[in-house]
C-alpha cells in the first residue's frame, strides 16, 4: 500500500509539474504580437518614394523593357525544413509603415541538422506583383508583408513557411535582453562609428578595435553601416547585409547550447518586442526542433552570388540584375542540400 501512494504521489507530481509548463508557455506565448497581415495597408507605384541618391553616374543605364525576368512557381515545402523570412523595418521617419533594409531567411533543416541563414539584397531588381518592377524592399513599402513574401517566393522560388517583424527601436531592446553580443571590428569600423550618427547615443560611441561586447545601441549602428568595409573586406550593402548575418551568428553562437527553459525564458521576454504570423505552436516547435538539434553552427549565404549579378542603374535607381537561373538554384542548394535532389526523384517516380 505504502508503495502505491509513492507511486501515486510522484505521478500527481509529474501532472502538477506538467500543468504549471503549460500554463507558463500560454503565458508567455500570449505577449506575442500575432498577425496575419490582412490589414497591411496598399500603396500606389506612383507614391512609392524612389531612393535615387546614390545613384552612380558611371553605371550602364538599362532601359527596363529589356530586362526580363521570369517569375516561377515556388518550390513546395519539402517536410522537415522551414522556412521563416526575418524583416528588419527601418522607420527613422516614423510612418506608418517604413523599409524593409534587412531581408533575412531562417532555414531550420531537421534532417541536415542545420539551422542557415540567407540575406537577400535589398536592390536586387525583382518582379513584383501588379506593379512595376522593381528593387526587392520596394515590396514591402507598397503591400507590405504579404506583398513581400509574395514577390520572395515568386523571383526566389521558395516557399517561406512564417515571417517574423523587428523593428530598429525593438531590434535594440532584444539585444539588451540578450545581454549584449560580442562582436570583432576593425579600426576603420571603429573610427566611423565613433565619429558618426549611426550609434545614435553619444555615450555609447566608446568602441575600440577588435572585439567588443555591444549593447542594443551599438549593435543597431554597427548593423546599419556601408560606407566603410568590413573585416571580410567587403562595401555597401554588401557589407552591411554581411555585418547583420555576424550579429546573428554571434547571438546564435552565445546560445546555441542553452537548453528549451533558458530559451523560453529569453522567449517569454522578446515576444513582446516582435511582430509575426507564427502561432503558438510554431513557436514552440521551431525552439524544440534547435534544441534538439545541437548545432555546432549557424551556416549563412548571401544572394545574389558572385558572378551573378550586374550593377546598374534602371528607371534613375541603382540595383542589381541578377541571372536568376543561377541565383534560384544556388540558393535551394544551399537550403535544401541532397533533400532538394530526392523531392524531385520522389515527384519523377
Amino acid at each position: 500500500m505504502k508503495k502505491k501512494k509513492i507511486i501515486i504521489g510522484v505521478i500527481c507530481a509529474l501532472i502538477v509539474i506538467i500543468l504549471g509548463i503549460i500554463v507558463y508557455a500560454n503565458n508567455m506565448l500570449n505577449k506575442i504580437n500575432y498577425t496575419n497581415w490582412e490589414d497591411s495597408q496598399k500603396i500606389s507605384d506612383e507614391d512609392l518614394d524612389i531612393d535615387t541618391e546614390e545613384v552612380d553616374e558611371n553605371l550602364t543605364k538599362v532601359n527596363p523593357e529589356d530586362v526580363d525576368i521570369n517569375n516561377v512557381d515556388p518550390l513546395d515545402s519539402i517536410p522537415d525544413v522551414s522556412n521563416i523570412l526575418l524583416i528588419g523595418e527601418e522607420n527613422i521617419f516614423g510612418d506608418e509603415r517604413g523599409r524593409t533594409d534587412s531581408m533575412m531567411i531562417l532555414s531550420i533543416n531537421k534532417i541536415e541538422k542545420s539551422v542557415k541563414l540567407t540575406s537577400l539584397m535589398r536592390d536586387s531588381y525583382v518582379k513584383i506583383p501588379n506593379h512595376k518592377d522593381n528593387r526587392l524592399n520596394a515590396a514591402y513599402s507598397l503591400g507590405g508583408v504579404p506583398l513581400l513574401k509574395e514577390t520572395i517566393e515568386n523571383n526566389y522560388g521558395i516557399t517561406l513557411d512564417n515571417t517574423v517583424l523587428v523593428n530598429f527601436e525593438t531590434f535594440e531592446k532584444i539585444i539588451d535582453i540578450l545581454g549584449g553580443v560580442d562582436i570583432e571590428i576593425t579600426q576603420e569600423e571603429c573610427d566611423y562609428l565613433n565619429a558618426n550618427n549611426y550609434i545614435s547615443e553619444e555615450e555609447n560611441r566608446d568602441l575600440k578595435p577588435g572585439i567588443n561586447t555591444f549593447n542594443g545601441n551599438q549593435a543597431l549602428g554597427y548593423a546599419r553601416i556601408r560606407y566603410v568595409k568590413g573585416i571580410d573586406g567587403e562595401l555597401n550593402d554588401f557589407g552591411r547585409t554581411n555585418r547583420q548575418r555576424t550579429l546573428l551568428t554571434a547571438i546564435f553562437n552565445k546560445y546555441k547550447t542553452s537548453n528549451l527553459s533558458t530559451l523560453l525564458d529569453l522567449m517569454n521576454e522578446i515576444l513582446p518586442y516582435i511582430t509575426t504570423d507564427m502561432s503558438k505552436t510554431d513557436i514552440i516547435n521551431y525552439l524544440t526542433a534547435i534544441v534538439a538539434m545541437k548545432p555546432n553552427e549557424i551556416e549563412t549565404f548571401r544572394l545574389p552570388i558572385d558572378n551573378s549579378y550586374e550593377s546598374v542603374s534602371i528607371r534613375k535607381m541603382a540595383v542589381l540584375n541578377l541571372d536568376w537561373d543561377k541565383n534560384r538554384d544556388a540558393l535551394k542548394t544551399f537550403i535544401y542540400g541532397d533533400l532538394l535532389e530526392d523531392s524531385q526523384n520522389q515527384l519523377n517516380n
